[in-house]
């Protein structure tokens, strides 16, 4: 959601004034902190430097290459081809597999023309097809409602997303590195889309919904969590992120207004408009500085070049978070807040146990090569002492009840109790409720390739009992 200031009202104690100085272009990102967009193409996280340039298709190292359906192409649909991490596990392997082969498929369909979004039913979807029922949230690139499909009566988040504020606000590459992720991914931890789809004014995506709401929300009514608790999310955002970085894909946004949660408290990580692909180094790949100032890694705020490693961070700073209530070195100045993580020494509290405080030391070191997670990525960080008592396989599987139960009765799933009440109360408005069904007509020549069914079999990054491959057993993408 770019660079924003924090939801908290504390502040951290004042730093040294020695040390490394952040990055110049910081003092003029922070006064824009308050829309939470930026508005010109060079801090949208996606200049030139920082491109997702399609690469050639080759696999000599032995790597995969997955064909990801691309948005906002001039000439149709086209497909992002983005190298995948070489990793230990056959299964994975053979899964990665898999789903490469799958989105070969979905590119051969779509060689021709563009159909219009289909529903179950094979006929167009339209934002006529849902109710829409309330505001459950607000960013920089349009609202959240909850709607109920009219046909179904089932419950989807529906974002929304004027064309003319994509333009103006030049977040086009924003809107397709969203729609990248959310439909080239499928996995527990991520959150699922069904459609996108585009009227004349509207980009639309209908996702999953969450009722739990924001886990920052859950975070604040506590002020802070036990480390059980803390343990169980920070397990299932690893696997979240894990699943991302064996993709090629770096998140650059971790925080808990990114964390949802689902009607059963499972954690859903959210908001790709500013993930990059084709990352799978730990300290190389990406140069543009963007995130939020609380989760920024020391390597973006000093302008320097940065990869995976940089996920690790805001994991740690966000698992600091669930554990004392505040990010750290936490600032309502984002500059001073800047300063503190180059210049001031981490400050652990005595409440927390030894080794919770030494797994926040390995992750916020401040140097990304020597970073926990930058030499072996998430698997290193799961035998940490600190996620002793965690079942991994049942973590993976969702077998284990989880700790905050947000929704307990069927009027919370309805009425948003968990999302902030200055959204759910806002005016819904009327958006595009007279346009006509999305069809060849309605499509702007720029948005071409945006729309997106999910398939009716999706192949999950992550494991899932049912799709491994019989033993002996090898498929070819």
């Amino acid at each position: 959601m770019g660079v924003q200031q924090s939801r908290h009202a504390a502040a951290s104690a004042n730093g040294s004034e020695q040390g490394k100085r952040a990055h110049p272009r910081l003092c003029e990102l922070h006064r824009r902190a308050e829309t939470g967009v930026f508005s010109d193409s060079e801090s949208d996280c996606f200049d030139a430097s920082d491109s997702d340039a399609d690469a050639d298709d080759t696999d000599e190292d032995g790597s995969v290459w997955m064909a990801l359906p691309s948005a906002l192409s001039s000439t149709g649909r086209t497909f992002r081809k983005v190298e995948t991490s070489v990793v230990d596990e056959e299964e994975q392997l053979q899964l990665v597999k898999r789903r490469a082969r799958a989105a070969r498929k979905l590119q051969r369909k779509s060689q021709t023309t563009e159909a219009d979004t289909e529903d179950a039913t094979g006929e167009a979807i339209s934002v006529r097809d849902f109710q829409k029922l309330k505001v459950i949230g607000v960013g920089g690139m349009g609202r959240v409602l909850l709607v109920r499909h009219r046909r179904d009566g089932k419950l989807y988040a529906m974002k929304v997303v004027a064309k003319r504020s994509v333009r103006e606000k030049d977040m086009a590459a924003r809107v397709l590195s969203e729609r990248d992720v959310l439909g080239g991914t499928s996995h527990h931890a991520l959150v699922h889309l069904y459609w996108a789809f585009q009227t004349k004014s509207h980009l639309y995506f209908v996702m999953e919904y969450c009722p739990g709401g924001e886990l920052s929300t859950h975070l604040e009514r506590a002020t802070r969590f036990s480390e059980e608790v803390a343990a169980f999310y920070a397990a299932e955002l690893l696997l979240a992120v894990q699943q991302l970085h064996q993709h090629g894909i770096v998140h650059r946004d971790l925080k808990p207004e990114n964390v949802l949660l689902t009607e059963d408290g499972h954690l859903k990580l959210v908001d790709f408009g500013i993930s990059k692909f084709g990352i799978t180094q730990a300290t190389s790949g990406a140069k543009t500085i963007c995130g939020s100032y609380e989760y920024l890694a020391p390597e973006i705020l000093r302008g320097q070049e940065y990869g995976t490693a940089s996920d690790w961070w805001a994991f740690g700073a966000v698992l600091y978070e669930l554990l004392t209530g505040l990010p750290p070195w936490y600032s309502q100045n984002p500059e001073e807040m800047c300063k503190h993580v180059l210049q001031t020494p981490l400050l652990l509290p005595n409440f927390i146990s030894p080794e919770a405080k030494d797994l926040l030391q390995k992750l916020l070191n401040h140097n990304p090569g020597e970073r926990l997670g930058s030499l072996l990525g998430g698997s290193e960080i799961k035998e940490h002492a600190f996620f002793r008592h965690v079942d991994w396989e049942m973590v993976t599987f969702r077998e284990t009840q989880a700790p905050i139960q947000p929704c307990e009765s069927q009027d919370a799933v309805i009425d948003g109790s968990n999302f902030r009440a200055d959204f759910t109360h806002m005016s819904l408005g009327s958006i595009d409720s007279s346009t006509p069904r999305v069809g060849a007509a309605a499509f702007s020549e720029s948005f071409k390739g945006f729309n997106f069914e999910t398939p009716e079999q999706q192949i999950e990054y992550g494991y899932t009992r049912d799709v491994s491959l019989p033993s002996g057993r090898e498929e070819t993408p």
